[in-house]
């Protein structure tokens, strides 16, 4: 009974996944393309996302699986969510969000959030960070080494998914290049993006 129950709970988590990743793309291309038809950008999504993941059902399908894994999410994440955090807190400013959650929920932020996103936040972020790098081994799969190709087309999707972070500043900044793009305000320089 547990096996099954515990299946079906695995089934309804994958579903319910990658219905969520799904629409987000199917949602960004309707928005970034407002002539195209929602359906048949679902049914392009579908079909691309299908044809995609033919490539895990193959014999090397599990190399691939571990090659992804690795350098597309495991790492990237980390990464992601350092800038993230490094970008809200440093740059945005930890009074900006904290007036903007104070005006959006009505509630005051107290001094446990600003340490926890200040501090241990970009600390833990960081830690983890250092100690991937330090712990990092020679990917290999059931014992087999992955070949130099593979390990360069891991590189290459790393570099790809953490491109966007410089790509999106610099358009953001040729979006916004109006006077005053920096700003002085209580003695700190704030990039302002927006």
């Amino acid at each position: 009974l547990f096996s099954v129950l515990f299946f079906l709970m695995m089934l309804t988590l994958g579903v319910g996944t990658a219905t969520v990743v799904t629409n987000g793309i199917i949602t960004n291309i309707c928005d970034g393309f407002p002539a195209l038809q929602r359906f048949h950008v679902t049914v392009g999504v579908c079909i691309g996302g299908f044809l995609l993941g033919l490539i895990y059902v193959t014999p090397g399908g599990q190399f691939m699986i571990t090659l992804v894994d690795q350098y597309g999410s495991s790492f990237c994440i980390v990464v992601m969510a350092m800038l993230e955090v490094m970008g809200v807190i440093f740059i945005y400013g930890l009074t900006n969000l904290s007036r903007d959650i104070e005006f959006m929920l009505g509630i005051r932020v107290n001094w446990y959030w600003k340490i926890c996103w200040a501090v241990i936040a970009p600390i833990t972020l960081l830690s983890i960070f250092v100690f991937n790098l330090a712990t990092a081994e020679e990917l290999t799969h059931n014992g087999v080494r992955f070949p130099g190709v593979a390990l360069g087309c891991g590189v290459v999707l790393s570099s790809v998914a953490l491109a966007t972070v410089p790509l999106g500043a610099i358009h953001a900044i040729y979006k916004n290049s109006a006077p005053g793009l920096l700003q002085v305000s209580n003695g700190y320089l704030y990039l302002t993006l927006y």
